[in-house]
């Protein structure tokens, strides 16, 4: 049967009938949403890791400010993680 809730990942959901051999089960009961973001649409984030490179791609301030503007409005904590610094010069 349809559900009428439309699944994001996160969702707490139990789950009834599940075939172990073809990996299905179905759906019967998705619980409530502490919290949810449109983008990109996920439910019950706890904590967001948003790593960015330091170079090869240079760092975007403009998706860096985006990313931690919703995060903050949303009220979900959030820890910035730049990577690649091995390849950065000393300058």
């Amino acid at each position: 049967k349809k559900a009428k809730v439309k699944l994001m990942v996160g969702d707490r959901v139990s789950v009834s009938s599940i075939d172990w051999i073809q990996n299905r089960g179905m759906v019967t009961d998705v619980m409530d949403r502490a919290m949810e973001l449109n983008e990109p649409k996920v439910a019950n984030v706890d904590l967001a890791l948003l790593v960015f490179a330091m170079v090869t791609p240079e760092p975007s301030v403009e998706l860096m400010t985006r990313f931690t503007v919703s995060l903050g409005k949303a009220g979900i904590p959030f820890i910035i993680i730049l990577n690649k610094s091995e390849m950065v010069s000393e300058e």
